[in-house]
């Protein structure tokens, strides 16, 4: 949602092309939601966690999540456009996408870089370092973190620009370099989301998220064990609903707790 707003607000002022891992259909979607001549460019997702791509994240110059979100194709697609035109402005939605940043460099020398952070993904890494539930997956996971936090540091140097999403986030990046960082807070689309007129009984509790990924998995089940009794127990008539794609076993197993419900995929 946050890349999609960058997008759509890009798109109001400039000549925008979009590329992404998915599929035509989505493409399509995507191209009708921005409301603009955008060129939007899918290119086939590539496949993550492979065995080859865990050892190149310990013995490689990439860590594992950046190498899930690195491909051939994606690759061509950049540097064919790069080719094609020449553009103001190049926006990368995550360190997930650093790989690329050299060739972008290349094919396009003095084009202005600028580094979209949902997370700082060393910190999320390293807090799975503590929690995951393997040895080895801690572990690699901790391996993992320091590596993100080289190829970061690397990234602030490189990238003329950074946007981060809070203001703490901000003073640690300045801390670590001096880079240029701006805040841009995540926050709800009011011109989509109006309350209802009619005053209603509210009997329900949202909690939303992709529940694949592992946050917002441990963010649930915290929520359903530490506080939903007792909300339970004063407000007995209320129902959580978890909703969000792709729920991991773990969040799928908190439907068995009373009145709690796991919807996944949601059209709306």
């Amino acid at each position: 949602m946050r890349d999609f707003h960058f997008a759509r607000a890009l798109s109001r002022g400039s000549e925008l092309t979009y590329v992404f891992f998915g599929s035509e259909d989505s493409a399509a979607e995507l191209r009708a939601n921005l409301g603009s001549d955008a060129n939007v460019i899918a290119v086939p997702p590539p496949a993550k966690y492979s065995p080859e791509k865990i050892v190149r994240g310990l013995v490689g110059k990439y860590p594992l999540p950046v190498l899930n979100y690195t491909s051939p194709e994606m690759a061509e697609a950049l540097a064919r456009l790069l080719r094609e035109e020449a553009y103001d402005l190049i926006h990368l939605d995550s360190i997930h996408f650093a790989a690329y940043l050299p060739a972008l460099h290349e094919t396009a020398p003095g084009t202005k870089v600028v580094l979209n952070w949902h997370n700082i993904e060393s910190e999320l890494m390293q807090r799975y370092a503590v929690a995951a539930p393997s040895a080895g997956r801690r572990l690699y996971a901790g391996w993992t973190a320091r590596q993100m936090r080289k190829l970061e540091d690397l990234m602030l140097r490189q990238c003329f620009g950074h946007v981060v999403c809070s203001e703490r986030e901000r003073a640690v990046l300045q801390a670590r370099s001096g880079a240029r960082t701006v805040v841009a807070p995540n926050g709800v689309d009011t011109a989509f989301f109006q309350p209802q007129q009619q005053e209603s009984e509210r009997r329900r509790v949202v909690f939303v998220g992709q529940m694949s990924y592992f946050p917002n998995a441990a963010g649930a089940e915290w929520f359903v064990q530490d506080v939903w009794p007792a909300l339970r127990a004063q407000y007995p008539q209320l129902t959580l609903t978890i909703v969000g794609a792709s729920p991991r076993p773990e969040v799928q197993a908190l439907a068995q707790h009373e009145r709690v419900e796991v919807t996944g995929t949601v059209p709306d």
